[in-house]
């Protein structure tokens, strides 16, 4: 995470009395594509290409092809700098195209480039704010394209202005690198030297050769590819060049996100983590609930909330997932065993005397959904009574109060406040529809389809019950078969099963994907309707501002998802084998990140808290400082 783009720090440089102009760089300055580099421009334009039967070869052979031309028209020049139409001469020799056929396949690389380019929006402000207080504005770039083509760009984007001076080295034979061509700026704007500043990304080209001929200088690094970006890079041969495109979403997104932001680091972890791995969740999940015939998914609190905040924006781009309904449903690990304690066998009394991250009499009374007193009263004359004041309850300890338990298994089931829960639990089933005839299907962060073990008991045993999981570390030994769970990325009967040991993978997916509001507790009866009791005597996993950055980010990712990147990551994320690569990629960016992240990220958890607890006992710090 870098603050380059501080909006004060262009204000101020350029507030300098006796400055008169700012001159910008255009490509990773003042625009970038929707690609993450310009060979996978090539690899597109490749495909475009073969679909049009101009080529025959594979887009990655293309790509190398089509460097290989600009290195050649390259060094046919003294100056080495090669326009458009001389690279495009270099392709028609070696690949025997006639004139017609090499000027369509140059026009197919301007359309694209086209289609891909978009503003910056901070510098576009800085442009904007220069021009406003009577500074010139110019522009300056090494590049082969035409001059009237990056003029049409930077008009479009609202960046240039007709009369403002575009250089391009292709078409002065003059260079930002050996500096002839801040000589042709200075000699066209009619200034000294001191009286510009030039703003771009490159540290030689940019910097140390502006500032050599006496230029003021504003380096911007924010358009080179972050930590997460340089990641998605190292897959791009098995996502076919999908993964750079991941990559460059995100860099569109944490632009969008840097003017004014309060957390910048949590931005940039929603764009480059969040984002990604729940846009595909949500493409993968649509894609799977039209195979099945599903027309409504509920998304489980808490967890659920941001994933069908993501499914909903991701629903708004792809057209295929147009008419299913997406809900969010309150629920937990605690409201849903209720539901379901018929009886107080095996299944119960394991989460019920869950050890993580302790348990005794105080936690056992609230994940029975009883008080303390009423606890005591029913262990006060068992071999379980001493026990009352432990704090911690070790093995021998358990399986005498689980003997208990089962010895007053009908007296406990019978008390009016245990019954009222699983009849509310039901009546909120009801209300929300789980009990009606459209195909429907639950949404689950992970791990081991627990909760639909008790979500079936409480519905009745229906004959059939579809979830759709992010991960599942492990299948409950208790599933039904009526149940059905497909996960997305982590799955207990392949090797995905073991890519995140030594990590605290768990842990980390429900960081990231935290709610605003605490567990669910149980369920109430208010004006009629049945809602949820939330836990409101602990603070949320993340301080209110900290969540609202990270879901930005996240937001941000799936608003600049370009059509074509949507419908291919549709396409692969329907096929079994594509959709499980990409789900490994994102597993391996996480993992990246977890075992050596950058420190100024590392930083940000620092304002989490978490608690391995059904109800949030014992909230500790993620990280430490």
């Amino acid at each position: 995470m870098r603050t380059d783009l501080d909006p004060a720090a262009f204000p101020a440089l350029s507030a300098t009395p006796g400055l008169r102009a700012v001159s910008f760089d255009v490509f990773d300055t003042a625009l970038v594509r929707t690609f993450a580099r310009p060979t996978d421009l090539f690899f597109a334009l490749g495909r475009t290409l073969a679909a049009q039967r101009l080529t025959a070869m594979t887009p990655e052979r293309f790509s190398h092809l089509r460097v290989q031309a600009e290195a050649q028209a390259r060094c046919a020049r003294a100056d080495a700098e090669p326009q458009l139409a001389e690279i495009y001469q270099v392709l028609a020799t070696r690949l025997d195209w006639t004139d017609d056929r090499r000027m369509t396949a140059e026009r197919a690389e301007l359309t694209l480039e086209q289609q891909s380019m978009t503003a910056v929006p901070q510098v576009r402000g800085w442009i904007q704010a220069a021009r406003a207080a009577g500074k010139r504005i110019a522009f300056v770039s090494d590049m082969y394209l035409p001059v009237s083509f990056v003029r049409e760009m930077l008009e479009k984007e609202k960046m240039a202005q007709p009369g403002d001076p575009i250089l391009i080295s292709c078409e002065q034979r003059a260079t930002k690198s050996s500096g002839t061509l801040f000589d042709r700026l200075l000699a066209t704007l009619a200034l000294p030297a001191g009286d510009v500043l030039h703003v771009g990304d490159h540290a030689h080209s940019d910097g140390a050769v502006p500032r050599s001929k006496g230029l003021r200088t504003l380096a911007v690094h924010e358009t080179r590819l972050d930590f997460f970006e340089q990641r998605f890079l190292v897959y791009q041969h098995d996502t076919g060049h999908l993964s750079g495109r991941l990559a460059a979403t995100s860099r569109l997104a944490r632009l969008a996100c840097v003017p004014g932001s309060a957390e910048p680091a949590l931005n940039e972890i929603g764009t480059g983590l969040l984002g990604p791995w729940l846009a595909c969740f949500a493409l993968w999940t649509f894609a799977r609930a039209r195979q099945a015939g599903i027309r409504r998914l509920y998304f489980v609190s808490r967890d659920g909330q941001v994933m069908r905040e993501i499914a909903l924006a991701v629903q708004q781009r792809w057209a295929d997932a147009a008419g299913i309904e997406c809900r969010y449903l309150h629920g937990s690990r605690i409201a849903w065993h209720h539901a379901a304690m018929n009886d107080l066998g095996d299944h119960q009394l394991q989460w019920l005397l869950n050890p993580q991250p302790r348990v005794n009499a105080a936690i056992l009374a609230g994940r029975l959904g009883l008080s303390p007193d009423r606890l005591t009263g029913l262990l006060a004359t068992t071999p379980a009574a001493g026990l009352v004041a432990h704090p911690a309850w070790g093995p021998a300890e358990i399986d005498c109060v689980a003997g208990v338990l089962r010895q007053k298994s009908a007296e406990i089931l019978a008390l009016p406040e245990v019954a009222a829960r699983r009849e509310l639990a039901h009546r909120y089933f009801e209300q929300e529809g789980l009990l009606e005839e459209t195909p429907w299907a639950v949404i689950e962060l992970g791990w081991s389809g627990s909760m639909m073990v008790s979500l079936h008991e409480a519905l009745g045993r229906p004959p059939k019950l579809m979830a759709y999981y992010l991960n599942l570390s492990k299948m409950s030994p208790d599933l039904p078969a009526a149940v059905h769970l497909e996960s997305f990325a982590i799955n207990p009967d392949d090797v995905s099963g073991h890519m995140g040991q030594g990590l605290r993978f768990a842990e980390m997916i429900e960081v990231l994907t935290a709610a605003d509001h605490g567990t669910v507790l149980g369920y109430k009866e208010s004006s009629g309707q049945v809602r949820p009791v939330l836990k409101s005597d602990s603070p949320c996993i993340w301080p209110p501002a900290a969540l609202a950055a990270l879901r930005e980010g996240a937001q941000q990712f799936v608003s600049k998802l370009p059509g074509d990147v949507v419908r291919e990551l549709a396409s692969q994320l329907s096929n079994d084998l594509s959709a499980r690569l990409l789900a490994h990629q994102l597993f391996f960016v996480l993992a990246d990140f977890m075992r050596d992240p950058p420190p100024e990220l590392a930083r940000a958890f620092t304002a989490c808290r978490f608690s391995e607890d059904p109800v949030d006992h014992d909230q500790r710090p993620f990280v430490q400082p």
